[in-house]
C-alpha cells in the first residue's frame, strides 16, 4: 500500500483496538451483525440479484436496518421519493451487481439525489462488511491524516481503480476512493476481520481515549448535498447579488465547482463547501477551479470557502490571499420545545 502511517497513529490503532473487548462496543458488534443477516434476508426474499425489486416497505426497514451501523438523517422515504422507487432499485442492483468497473457504479450511485459518502457507504458495508468500509466524517478525522497521506491514497486510488481522467468522475466518487484505501490501510495494520470493527475501534477508542464515559452513537445530519442544494437555490444568502449559474460544474478537467456563481457586477464566483475536508485541500482546489475559470471563460474570479465553523489553519491559509478568497460561516439550529409555534 502506498500510505504510509506515522509511527504514533499505528500506535494509537493498535491501542484503540483494545477497546473492542468493552461490553459496549460487544454489544455494538452484535447489533451490527444481526442487522446485517436480516438486510441478506431482505435481498434474498425478493431475488434482488435476479431483478426483483424492493418495495417502499423493504426499503423502509432497510433504512432502519442500515441505521445500525451509523445514524443517518438521509436514510428515509424521502431519498427513494425523491429519486423513484423504480431508479433505486436499479441504481442499487448495478452498485451491487453491476458489470462496470466499481468507480463507474459508484459514480453512477451518486448521482441520485440525497446520495453523499456516508449513505452510499452505509449501502455497501451492509452488502459485505468484509469488503466495503463505512465512511463518516468523524471516524476518518479521528485518524487525523496529513496532506501527504491524503494525496498518497488519492494516487493509490486512481492507480487501482485505473481512472485516467479525475474530471471524468464526480468529486465525492475519488474522494470515496481515497477514503476506502485509508480504511483499507486501518483493517491490514489492526488485523480486523470487518470493516464494522475499524469503525468500532476509532470511535471507541478515541472516546475512551478523551475520557468520555459512553460514545454516543455515530450520528450525521448529512448536510453536504442539503447544504448545496439550498445554496444553489438561494445563493444570496452566501453574498448579496449572488446568483447561480449552475450547481457541480463540470470542469472536465480538474473536477465539479460546488456551486459556479456570478457576483452583482458579473464576474464569476467559484463557490466551496469544505466538507471536512483539510484547509490545504480546499484551498488548493479552489485555487485550481479559480484558475481554470480564469483561463478557460476570460473572466474576472474569485472563490469563497463555506464552512461551519472556524478553523486557524483555513484563516491562516487565505490571508495571504485577501480579495481572491473569502470564507463564509454557515450555521445549523435546531429548536426543540413542547408546545409548538408557528413561523412568522
Amino acid at each position: 500500500m502506498s500510505i504510509v502511517l506515522t509511527p504514533e497513529q499505528t500506535e494509537n490503532l493498535k491501542v484503540w483496538k483494545n477497546s473492542l473487548k468493552s461490553e459496549e462496543a460487544k454489544n455494538w458488534e452484535v447489533s451490527e451483525d444481526e442487522a446485517e443477516e436480516k438486510i441478506r434476508s431482505i435481498f434474498s426474499k425478493v431475488n434482488f440479484e435476479g431483478g426483483g425489486d424492493l418495495t417502499t416497505e423493504d426499503f423502509d426497514e432497510l433504512f432502519r436496518l442500515l441505521k445500525k451501523f451509523s445514524a443517518n438523517r438521509a436514510l428515509s422515504n424521502l431519498l427513494y421519493r425523491g429519486i423513484g422507487l423504480k431508479n433505486l432499485n436499479l441504481q442499487l442492483r448495478n452498485l451491487y451487481y453491476g458489470k462496470d468497473p466499481f468507480a463507474k457504479r459508484v459514480d453512477d450511485f451518486f448521482k441520485l439525489k440525497g446520495i453523499g459518502i456516508q449513505t452510499l457507504s452505509q449501502f455497501l458495508i451492509a452488502f459485505d462488511s468484509r469488503k466495503y468500509p463505512l465512511i463518516t466524517s468523524q471516524t476518518k478525522e479521528t485518524l487525523n491524516l496529513d496532506s501527504m497521506q491524503e494525496e498518497a491514497a488519492r494516487k493509490e486510488a486512481l492507480e487501482r481503480y485505473d481512472i485516467q481522467d479525475p474530471g471524468q468522475y464526480l468529486e465525492r466518487t475519488i474522494d470515496f476512493l481515497t477514503d476506502t484505501i485509508v480504511f483499507e490501510t486501518i483493517k491490514f495494520i489492526t488485523g480486523v476481520e470487518k470493516y464494522t470493527q475499524v469503525n468500532n475501534l476509532l470511535w471507541f477508542g478515541k472516546a475512551s481515549e478523551e475520557g468520555s464515559e459512553e460514545p454516543v452513537a455515530f450520528t450525521s445530519i448529512s448536510l453536504e448535498s442539503d447544504l448545496r442544494d439550498y445554496l444553489a437555490s438561494n445563493p444570496a444568502t452566501i453574498e448579496k447579488g449572488l446568483t447561480i449559474v449552475q450547481k457541480e460544474f463540470d470542469t472536465k478537467e480538474i473536477g465539479r465547482i460546488d456551486l459556479l456563481c456570478k457576483d452583482k457586477n458579473g464576474n464569476a464566483v467559484v463557490v466551496e463547501l469544505k466538507k471536512g475536508r483539510k484547509s490545504d485541500e480546499v484551498v488548493g482546489q479552489i485555487l485550481r477551479y479559480i484558475g481554470w475559470v480564469m483561463n478557460n471563460q476570460k473572466t474576472k474570479v474569485r472563490g469563497i470557502i463555506v464552512v461551519n465553523e472556524p478553523d486557524d489553519r483555513l484563516e491562516y491559509a487565505v490571508a495571504p490571499l485577501k480579495n481572491m478568497i473569502d470564507i463564509k460561516y454557515y450555521r445549523v439550529k435546531f429548536e426543540i420545545s413542547s408546545t409548538y409555534e408557528a413561523e412568522v
